[in-house]
């Protein structure tokens, strides 16, 4: 009987392991949209520099969708604290004032103006995904008390 109750608790031990690393369909779906919106943003600064054009504001539609659906698929309990740390961190490498002109034509201004567009992308990208798993964290812990 003894052996009985082992091999049963090792076959429901694997099962459980089986359905934890097995990734779900949404956390799929929220990690290709991450990566898709990291890809957009990186490459839309490298092509779109001026982030207030109509195509500008077009991707940065796109990537607030995206960092939307990410907020509310892709990050779970475990990971609320890294993300926000994480976002935080990139939402203020975004402000970072790279001191470059606006209109400067030498290779060092159009550097800082890659880098100051690829930081809007991601902003527009990061923020909403931010703001949406803060205030799942908020609601959880209204919910404790």
């Amino acid at each position: 009987m003894a052996k009985n109750k082992k091999a049963n608790r090792k076959a429901i031990a694997k099962k459980m392991v089986k359905v934890q690393t097995k990734p779900s369909q949404s956390a799929s779906v929220g990690h290709y949209a991450f990566i898709l919106g990291v890809l957009l943003a990186i490459l839309a600064g490298f092509l779109i520099a001026d982030s207030t054009s109509p195509l500008g504001k077009v991707v940065s539609l796109v990537l607030i969708i995206l960092g939307l659906l990410i907020g509310f698929i892709n990050i779970t309990g475990e990971e609320t604290h890294k993300f926000l740390v994480a976002a935080i961190a990139l939402l203020l490498a975004g402000t970072l004032n790279l001191g470059v002109g606006r209109l400067g034509y030498d290779p060092i201004d159009m550097l800082g103006i890659t880098f100051r567009a690829i930081f809007s992308y991601i902003r527009s990208f990061v923020a909403p995904a931010a703001l949406i798993v803060a205030l799942k964290v908020v609601k959880d812990l209204a919910e404790r008390q």
